[in-house]
């Protein structure tokens, strides 16, 4: 075998859904400093092969779900519920390092989509997302 292909892995998700909100319930965490209100959080789902793949960084890990059928649409209802904000996003593939930085919601989000920049919020990141071609879904 002369080395692995992008296609040994399964199938690519190129388009991805960025939901932007305060859907997490529980207590005020301290980086809500850093966050207004209706931009605490970013997490994404894209459609593979008859389902959605939900990833949701959290602090302490994260999330990666399978939501078929009507869960989508449970999904999407909890997203709006807490004042949720999508965008549809065709992921960039870099083959270059890029700076992560610390690990949480937003930069998680801007490695799996390949974006880069200065976003740290969950509002900045939604500002760059638009600048580099995103489609608003519903806000």
């Amino acid at each position: 075998m002369s080395g692995w292909h992008d296609s040994d892995f399964g199938v690519d998700i190129h388009c991805w859904h960025v939901a932007f909100g305060d859907f997490h319930p529980g207590p005020w965490k301290w980086w809500h400093l850093f966050a207004r209100k209706g931009w605490r959080h970013v997490l994404v789902f894209g459609y593979s092969r008859g389902g959605w793949i939900v990833i949701d960084p959290l602090m302490g890990h994260t999330d990666v779900r399978v939501a078929m059928g009507e869960e989508i649409d449970r999904t999407i209802a909890v997203l709006k519920a807490g004042g949720g904000r999508i965008l549809r996003f065709e992921r960039i593939k870099r083959y270059r390092w890029m700076q992560r930085g610390p690990v949480y919601c937003v930069t998680t989000v801007k490695h799996l989509l390949g974006v880069g920049g200065f976003a740290f919020t969950p509002e900045q990141l939604y500002q760059s997302l638009l600048r580099q071609g995103a489609t608003e879904v519903f806000r």
